[in-house]
């Protein structure tokens, strides 16, 4: 059986998991206390009943893609939003370091990334996203970065 949901629908599902996730996040103290993001635990429900009526009805969703990549830009983008500058502050000179040594690791990890690319005759972007964008940022941000990188050409 194939479920076809449009853009609209997907959103729509989308919302209904998001607030979903809250109300399961707002009832937790484990997922409050490890920070889980409302989206994650949504998703992961979402892919957990699916798996299950899986088992039973043989179901696939198709979903409408075109939001993806901004999206997913625009959660992994907002994670940090959180962040408390005061605390940030009371970091000082230990935090300073850090970041020095993350912008410097950073530096290292497209470095290294890009050079692999050439040493494979791939274009350097894909040794970016090998690079910082999938380390630093994540599985999801190489995701939503690869289709506009996909485009460019040498």
């Amino acid at each position: 059986m194939n479920i076809n949901l449009n853009l609209l629908a997907t959103l729509g599902l989308a919302a209904v998991l998001f607030f979903f996730g809250q109300l399961m996040v707002s009832r937790s103290a484990i997922l409050r206390r490890y920070s889980i993001p409302v989206p994650v635990v949504g998703g992961f429900l979402f892919a957990l009943v699916l798996a299950l009526v899986g088992v039973v009805v043989p179901v696939q969703f198709i979903i409408d893609e075109s939001l993806k990549g901004p999206l997913l830009l625009a959660f992994f983008a907002t994670l940090g939003l959180g962040a408390d500058v005061r605390s940030m502050g009371r970091g000082g000179r230990k935090l300073v370091i850090l970041l020095v040594l993350f912008v410097l690791l950073m530096m290292i990890q497209n470095a290294i990334g890009i050079l692999m690319a050439r040493l494979l005759d791939l274009h350097p972007l894909v040794g970016l996203l090998g690079g910082s964008i999938s380390l630093t940022g994540g599985h999801g941000t190489a995701a939503a970065y690869a289709a506009s990188f996909s485009e460019t050409r040498n």
